[in-house]
């Protein structure tokens, strides 16, 4: 019984050194870490923390726009999505002036407008009448 009690403590001393050791190397690449990658890193600027944050304000914009307009799009027909398309040419072109331009384009969408069926119609409606109103007040 000694002898089981003896070997239970000296399993015990080794697992407890082993833990010991492992902790003490953990701890060790943990500063070694910290002190490399205090050399490393170096103070931002107020302006490049500014931009940074710019940047990161801008970003998750960008593909929430993009995966709304393949939401509205998914499921709908081929006149639908090129009538969708030729409004926002249309709208770029007013942003840029270009109203002769804007007028030629308001046209072909509208013709292709009259081309959808009810439902499609019903969601193009509202940016067809913006538009429309948008060209009024640049004449």
């Amino acid at each position: 019984m000694e002898e089981e009690r003896i070997e239970r403590e000296k399993l015990e001393g080794e697992k407890k050194g082993a833990e010991e050791e492992h902790d003490l190397e953990k701890s060790l690449k943990e500063l070694g870490n910290i002190f490399e990658g205090g050399k490393r890193e170096k103070k931002q600027g107020i302006i490049q923390k500014l931009i940074k944050r710019e940047k990161k304000a801008k970003q998750p914009e960008e593909p929430r726009a993009k995966t709304e307009l393949k939401r509205k799009l998914e499921g709908k027909s081929r006149t639908f999505i090129k009538c969708h398309k030729l409004l926002s040419i249309t709208d770029k072109a007013l942003q840029n002036n270009d109203i002769a331009r804007a007028k030629k384009l308001y046209s072909k969408t509208r013709n292709m407008y009259t081309k959808l069926e009810y439902l499609e119609k019903k969601e193009i409606y509202g940016e067809l009448t913006a538009l429309y109103n948008k060209l009024g007040k640049k004449r």
